[in-house]
């Protein structure tokens, strides 16, 4: 007789009322960082969608860049939350990139094409979080990309309701000062 348990073992012992092994609380954290990505997804692609409005009324280019990168972001948060994979934290990365890498030119050395061309832009509070928010989702992405097992357990709720919050949050400010509805200078101090 082998001292090593027969297949299917675990499954007969819960059968017989044995509790099976609690998994570790670290087992978790794959989740919260799908969580993350994908609100952080969301609320980037909010402050994109609300920028259509303001600078994509100046040029057709500057219209399809950010229309593009709103259903894009909007889209891939919906679909990594419901069907993570390998290939959608990748695609993430790279797309999430990228556009990172176009604001960071656009801050610095100026926009390459469109109206604007050649002049650096100025920085605001909403492209800022943005620019945060996409590198969240890049870190994440790349995190879960290189992870053995892309099949996380179910996320915290408290922890994740938390982040929610918190992200949203932001996002919809930074959505309301994109809009001209609110100016910074018109919150209170402690913000």
């Amino acid at each position: 007789m082998s001292a090593r348990p027969r297949p299917g073992w675990e499954s007969r012992s819960s059968a017989l009322g044995t509790a099976p092994r609690p998994q570790a609380e670290g087992a978790r954290w794959p989740a919260l960082v799908i969580a993350t990505v994908a609100v952080s997804a969301l609320g980037a692609g909010a402050v994109h969608a609300a920028t259509i409005k303001t600078t994509g009324s100046t040029s057709g280019l500057y219209l399809a860049f950010f229309l593009g990168v709103a259903a894009a972001q909007v889209g891939w948060s919906a679909l990594v939350a419901v069907r993570p994979s390998r290939a959608l934290f990748v695609l993430g990365a790279v797309g999430n990139g990228a556009v990172l890498a176009t604001w960071v030119l656009s801050r610095t050395a100026g926009v390459p094409v469109g109206p604007s061309s050649g002049a650096p832009l100025p920085v605001g509070f909403p492209d800022a979080l943005t620019a945060a928010l996409e590198a969240l989702i890049v870190a994440g992405a790349i995190l879960l990309a290189l992870r053995p097992d892309p099949s996380p357990e179910r996320p915290p709720l408290a922890g994740t309701a938390v982040m929610a919050v918190v992200i949203l949050s932001w996002s919809v400010l930074a959505v309301l000062v994109q809009l001209g509805a609110v100016t910074i200078s018109s919150l209170p101090a402690s913000v």
